[in-house]
């Protein structure tokens, strides 16, 4: 809500439910897994134009997660039914400043504390420069963290795994260079290279003293990372894009390649209209090999999407259909230490289809 010309005011309040169930049939038994959260909170949001270039935001948010429950069981056994609820109180600020017509910064710093894992403040920058009227250059830097979630610090099963009460919270810092450029009318390339450093990586090991898993903040990763992109908006409503990003990230303590982390990743996009009322899309994706936590290799793979959409029907309706692996192709994915497999085969041709009503 406007309060004067210059001040504004938001308030917002909301409820979430998020419900998960799984189901596991094995050789002799089924295993079964259910997930339920409740959450409730507010945000209140007031941003001042201090100036015509200068711009102020700062906020409060409250999340009290009355429910955050996991259980597991069998036909004759429960080996885990407990709930843990948390609450989060975040406070943030951001300054956004029109320094000349071509050159914006904006600096916002973020405090979060967690009744579970304490506090963090992270803060935020940006440079954003406009050398000419079709290139952007920004030169970003970021921190964020994760904490960690109730499977990862409570889950326990005598035979398999154990929980860790001890666990902190993932911490990330990094730094882009982005340069956007409009080469013509209806081209649009962006070249971006990237640094980033996490701290306190949360991941899944086995305790030599009990044979059993658990998850510890095991290492500290660093990764460089290069981006390509092409966009093309063309006549009658084509559009395509290449996409193409190069990655190294590796453990710094160990000076091993990163588990799960493909090196190359190769996208190319096409939407087409159809008629009046359709439109197809069709996505090729490539990704080279995966190190699983075993130390081998999953195989390169190639997949091919396709996308058929209505476009908005009588101003509320909207129909869809997506094929996934449209050419069923047999493609891994690194499991972890809970797994017998090196790598979990992944679906093959499988569909989706939606029907959406607009209020």
């Amino acid at each position: 809500n406007k309060i004067s010309v210059d001040k504004h005011i938001m308030l917002r309040g909301y409820f979430d439910h998020y419900d998960y169930r799984g189901t596991y049939p094995y050789e002799d038994i089924k295993w079964f897994d259910a997930n339920d959260g409740n959450w409730l909170g507010g945000e209140l949001q007031f941003y001042w134009d201090i100036r015509s270039d200068n711009r102020l935001t700062v906020g409060t948010e409250y999340q009290d997660h009355i429910r955050a429950d996991y259980r597991n069981w069998d036909e004759d056994t429960t080996y885990f039914d407990n709930n843990f609820p948390f609450n989060i109180l975040s406070l943030y600020l951001q300054d956004e400043y029109q320094l000349m017509e071509n050159l914006s910064l904006t600096f916002s710093i973020r405090h979060d504390k967690y009744s579970t894992v304490g506090s963090s403040t992270t803060p935020r920058g940006a440079i954003v420069y406009n050398p000419l009227k079709s290139g952007t250059i920004k030169l970003l830097y970021g921190e964020a963290f994760r904490a960690p979630n109730i499977y990862e610090v409570h889950y326990e099963d005598p035979d398999e795994a154990k929980g860790n009460p001890a666990l902190k919270p993932e911490k990330i810092k990094t730094l882009e260079v982005v340069w956007e450029q409009r080469l013509s009318n209806t081209l649009f390339g962006i070249v971006a290279l990237y640094n980033y450093e996490i701290t306190n990586l949360i991941d899944q090991t086995i305790d030599p003293s009990d044979s059993l898993s658990q998850f510890q903040n095991l290492s500290r990763v660093k990764a460089k990372g290069l981006e390509l992109e092409l966009n093309a908006r063309l006549k009658r409503g084509v559009q395509g894009y290449v996409n193409y990003i190069f990655q190294n990230a590796e453990d710094a303590n160990l000076k091993k390649k990163l588990t799960n982390s493909p090196s190359h990743i190769m996208k190319i996009g096409l939407t087409y209209p159809l008629m009046k009322y359709f439109y197809a899309s069709a996505e090729l994706q490539y990704e080279t090999e995966r190190i699983t936590v075993y130390g081998t290799k999953t195989d390169p793979y190639f997949l091919t999407n396709v996308y058929l959409s209505t476009k908005l029907l009588f101003n509320h309706l909207k129909f869809s259909l997506l094929v996934r692996n449209l050419f069923d192709v047999n493609y891994s994915l690194p499991g972890g230490f809970e797994h017998k497999q090196h790598a979990i085969p992944q679906n093959g041709q499988n569909f989706t289809v939606a029907l959406k009503y607009r209020f």
